[in-house]
């Protein structure tokens, strides 16, 4: 099992939820709007990912619109998965 989290903490590596691969087995922890993800659960994430979006976006997401988009993501990774395993050839 694979431990992501979402996040934007100066000093640690984050990667773009896109460039995340997602195993079949993987716990994602978002933080709430105002206090973020503790530093305990952090630092002992596998990863940590973001939702990148415009520059000029002058907020942060709100915790369920973040929750929805990795939940997309994360079935359409696996949707994907699935059809190429099963010899399907979609390329959407």
């Amino acid at each position: 099992m694979w431990v992501k989290c979402s996040g934007s903490k100066a000093g640690i590596k984050i990667n773009d939820i896109f460039d995340v691969t997602f195993a079949d087995r993987t716990v994602f922890i978002i933080g709430g709007e105002k206090r973020g993800i503790s530093k305990d659960f952090l630092s002992n994430a596998d990863e940590i990912v973001r939702i990148p979006y415009a520059k000029d976006f002058p907020h942060s997401l709100a915790a369920q619109t973040a929750a929805t988009i990795a939940a997309y993501e994360i079935h359409r990774q696996r949707m994907q998965k699935n059809m190429r395993e099963a010899g399907i050839n979609d390329k959407r």
